[in-house]
């Protein structure tokens, strides 16, 4: 007799209430990865690099800008979404891998961390920031602004970007991976696709993905203030707003807009590839909600309440630090973390938090010694009900009905595994792993 191991993870809210013999409640674990728009780069306070970042064999420790909320640090977006959702929807801790300067190719690492700090492999939620650097958006900003515009305005000579958009837009085509990489225009050997696949291996079946955009940083042109440039910049006032000249603005803007289209392109080509894995992938488009929403007002570079730094200067020379640059304030921070609240409220549900059941043994009903079984919502002797009525009746080939639902295999998947994937009727899942 031949014995192997299969888990079932159900995904659905049945109506059934919770036995009386029921386990404590299950919670959910939240996995912060990215680059600086997710550490917190931009506020006062963040954590020190040690701090989470404890030095091995003397070397020095990457000052990664981690705005996590604890033991007196500032908060990014996601520690703010915490605080505002933990509760309701049962999130018991927070594990934050984020890191100023980060690439698509750091992603591995900063998971490779996390498992080795947290001794956590999977996590029910996993939310990150990434790609800008990857194009090297902050080189294309910096060539464009300057104290140099001033100047060689007054000598009309050529000012402002260099870069063109198609230039721009051909940068983000390669971090979708719509086209080859080209080293000197993009930093990393890895794209979006790569990357958030390598995501989902670290994801629970029920988890959810939720990737950040970037905002726009420099307002529409036709809603800069009156009275945004001195006056003493005679020639230069009249088209430019924060070192930012006029005429680049929609090149900026352009480009921000293409690289959130094509995020969330990517974003959704995984969101159909892991769904029958019951892994969901999400875009959050911040570059409206909260930066340019009807509600609370704009808030880029040029406005009247800017939630973006501009040039921004920490330190003394020479240690001259221009990182802050273009980064959310405080203000940025919480207004995105309660839009990710929101959104998080939308998409997951307290009594949805996928719990483990104890070992359900099938002998003598089947040649099976046991079936792990986890399940969401649902109580656990009532999972085992189901599984016994379809084990009896079909063997669980790749298609069978159990309490009135339609059920049928979706996928196949997992390394020196072979993972058979059932979805019952609307909303049920059944994700069904053996062993050979």
């Amino acid at each position: 007799m031949r014995s192997f191991m299969v888990a079932v993870c159900v995904l659905s809210l049945l109506s059934a209430p919770e036995s009386a013999a029921a386990q404590p409640a299950p919670t959910r674990t939240w996995l912060v990865l990215g680059d600086s728009y997710s550490s917190g780069e931009g506020v006062q306070n963040t954590a020190t690099p040690s701090e989470h970042q404890p030095p091995e064999s003397g070397e020095r420790v990457r000052d990664c800008r981690r705005a996590d909320g604890t033991e007196g640090n500032a908060s990014s977006w996601a520690p703010t979404a915490y605080r505002m959702v933990a509760a309701e929807l049962r999130v018991s801790r927070m594990d934050f891998l984020a890191c100023t300067g980060a690439i698509s190719d750091e992603i591995p690492g900063q998971i490779a961390e996390a498992r080795k700090r947290f001794g956590v492999d999977k996590w029910d939620i996993v939310t990150f920031s990434v790609g800008g650097n990857n194009i090297r958006f902050a080189d294309i900003i910096k060539d464009c602004i300057g104290i140099r515009l001033t100047w060689r305005a007054f000598v009309d000579q050529p000012v402002g970007c260099k870069i063109t958009t198609d230039q721009l837009r051909a940068r983000v085509d390669v971090l979708a991976g719509r086209a080859g990489i080209t080293q000197d225009q993009y930093r990393g050997e890895t794209t979006l696709p790569q990357i958030y696949k390598k995501v989902a291996e670290h994801v629970k079946p029920g988890g959810h993905v939720i990737v950040l955009g970037y905002p726009n940083i420099i307002e529409d042109t036709a809603e800069w203030p009156l009275m945004s440039i001195p006056p003493w910049l005679v020639k230069v006032r009249k088209f430019s707003c924060g070192l930012f000249l006029r005429n680049d603005v929609p090149l900026l803007r352009a480009g921000a807009t293409y690289l959130n289209q094509r995020i969330q392109d990517v974003v959704r080509e995984a969101d159909l590839k892991h769904e029958d894995a019951g892994i969901r992938f999400d875009f959050l488009d911040i570059s409206q909600k909260p930066y340019e929403d009807p509600s609370t007002g704009r808030h880029s570079i040029c406005t009247d309440d800017p939630w973006l730094h501009g040039v921004k200067i920490d330190g003394e020379v020479p240690d001259l630090y221009f990182k802050k640059s273009f980064h959310p304030n405080q203000s940025g921070y919480d207004a995105t973390g309660k839009v990710l609240a929101d959104h998080l409220r939308a998409r997951l549900k307290a009594d949805e938090v996928v719990r483990s059941c104890p070992l359900v043994g099938f002998t003598p009903n089947s040649d099976d010694s046991a079936f792990e079984i986890s399940s969401a919502g649902v109580p656990c002797d009532e999972v085992e009900s189901m599984l016994r009525e379809a084990r009896r009746t079909t063997g669980f080939s790749n298609s069978f009905r159990v309490n009135g639902f339609d059920c049928r295999v979706t996928g196949v998947n997992t390394e020196g595994m072979i993972t058979r994937i059932f979805r019952c009727g609307k909303d049920r899942s059944w994700f069904t792993f053996h062993r050979e």
